[in-house]
């Protein structure tokens, strides 16, 4: 593993909160974007009655520390109260589950290392044995909350304050409107500052071999071209499925080809990521 060299400043407007995968607590990961191999640190905001996976470690040593509220933990047989401003560290061997049963959230900081990078890139590819990790279901749920259902059904919210709710229709329907209307500004006010793009258009209209855009601004001269390029062009809706702060919208596009994105949005509701795919229609 390599060792981060200098410093790096991470502001609070720097985070990009989404749900975890299994369990969809909220979370803000502070290293994702420092390239650091040997740390991980990571804010977790419990819902009430909520609870996170429960799991162990390969070799990976967790401090878990309470920010707000009241925190719970179970290690191993143990549940643990933990005060604000206290902290458990947990070795590696121990399965353990962050989990909330009181009425009001609780904000976690959890820091851990070394940094499992042959998890954390994918067992897909790596034909990791994720018992490793979750030698027991990981969804299962303590004591305390029997009677809870958690994770929330498709459509439930999970959202922390201020990350505001995404209606995924009515971002569809504003979206294509604004196409189909070729109003340019009205098209980009629906990303973000700091949007990542990409599509196998980018090439065909900016030049850029690699295929993605970072930024509004370029977002907006990307979009103007294809305006320009296509001035017949209107967009037909297909199909919408939504996630949970993000969806993938699929619609006819130019020249007969079917379209599919999958739109990511950030806390403020904007669109942070997009990564288009297309096909004959």
């Amino acid at each position: 593993m390599k060792t981060f060299q200098g410093y790096r400043l991470i502001r609070p407007e720097d985070l990009h909160w989404r749900p975890s995968n299994l369990m969809r607590i909220p979370n803000a990961d502070f290293l994702e974007r420092t390239g650091s191999e040997n740390l991980g640190a990571r804010l977790w905001r419990m819902p009430p009655k909520s609870a996170n996976t429960l799991h162990k470690h390969i070799r990976a040593e967790e401090f878990y520390f309470v920010l707000e509220g009241t925190g719970r933990l179970r290690v191993g047989a143990e549940t643990l109260t933990v005060p604000r401003h206290g902290g458990v560290l947990v070795g590696p061997d121990q399965l353990r589950q962050v989990f909330n049963d009181t009425d009001t959230e609780v904000l976690w900081l959890i820091i851990g290392g070394p940094e499992e990078l042959e998890f954390l890139q994918g067992s897909k590819s790596t034909g990791m044995d994720l018992s490793l990790v979750y030698p027991v279901d990981p969804k299962q749920l303590p004591k305390e909350l029997a009677g809870v259902e958690w994770p929330p059904r498709d459509g439930a919210s999970t959202s922390a304050p201020g990350i505001q709710p995404i209606d995924f229709e009515a971002h569809a329907r504003g979206w294509l409107a604004a196409w189909n209307a070729h109003d340019l500004e009205r098209i980009v006010a629906h990303y973000a500052d700091d949007v990542e793009f990409s599509s196998p258009f980018v090439a065909k209209l900016s030049g850029d071999a690699g295929g993605v855009l970072r930024g509004k601004a370029a977002l907006r001269d990307y979009f103007g071209r294809g305006l320009a390029a296509y001035p017949a062009l209107k967009f037909e809706f297909i199909r919408l499925y939504p996630g949970v702060r993000s969806c993938v919208l699929e619609y006819r596009s130019v020249d007969g080809l079917r379209a599919a994105e999958v739109i990511e949005f950030d806390a403020a509701g904007k669109v942070r990521r997009v990564q288009a795919h297309y096909s004959p229609g």
